[in-house]
């Protein structure tokens, strides 16, 4: 997706990366990263070599408080005004629909459901240009 957004004229410069699970390390250990966080490391490199900046924010956007949460975070890096947002949050919950049960299915959706409206919250409608959801798939 980020491939297609990067060939827009007009890209906005500044995305926001939402991490629920961990934080990134500090940038001058980047060169030195190993394991499953070096693919996420070099994608967010990748990206700022193509003029956009990554601002990480480490939030949980399914909490309760998560949308005062992220409008503190945003205010708090001063960047311009959020143009556009990618919600792709998930719990991971490796079943077949057949063999799912109800608790699973409530702790999957309970993540992508609270996180929509945290972000609908923060970016009430027409506050944005776009605003992308992503389901799960298994």
């Amino acid at each position: 997706m980020e491939k297609e957004l990067l060939k827009k004229p007009n890209f906005y410069q500044a995305l926001v990366f939402l991490d629920t699970r961990r934080s990134l390390p500090a940038r001058n250990m980047w060169s030195h990263i190993e394991g499953d966080m070096e693919f996420v490391v070099r994608r967010i490199q990748q990206l700022e070599r193509k003029i956009v900046t990554i601002h990480t924010i480490v939030l949980n956007i399914g909490a309760s408080d998560a949308d005062s949460q992220l409008l503190t975070a945003i205010e708090r890096l001063s960047i311009p005004r959020v143009l556009g947002v990618i919600h792709a949050a998930g719990v991971f919950e490796d079943h077949l629909i057949i063999d799912t049960t109800s608790a699973s299915f409530g702790r999957v959706l309970s993540s992508k459901l609270a996180g929509t409206l945290a972000l609908h919250r923060v970016f009430p409608p027409n506050a944005l240009d776009f605003f992308i959801l992503f389901s799960s798939i298994g």
